[in-house]
């Protein structure tokens, strides 16, 4: 299973890419990332499950989120 191992520079560098991203929203998957990466739950299933959440709340767009999961896991198979 994919676990990535990432410095909080390396996942601000990684959403600063994903141009269609508002601040507010970078901000809000910045904050997602860096808890599921504290506590060790850093795996595609988990990542969707989170943005899915963030999609349900209107926070970010479905767009967004496939474009967050392709970025951090580009060889899971969705």
């Amino acid at each position: 299973m994919a676990h990535l191992s990432l410095s909080h520079d390396q996942i601000h560098n990684q959403l600063v890419k994903l141009s269609s991203l508002s601040q507010s929203d970078r901000d809000a998957v910045f904050k997602l990332i860096t808890h599921l990466s504290g506590i060790e739950d850093w795996y595609p299933q988990a990542l969707r499950r989170e943005l899915q959440i963030l999609q349900a709340e209107n926070v970010i767009s479905e767009t967004d989120r496939h474009a967050v999961e392709h970025a951090f896991f580009p060889e899971h198979t969705w």
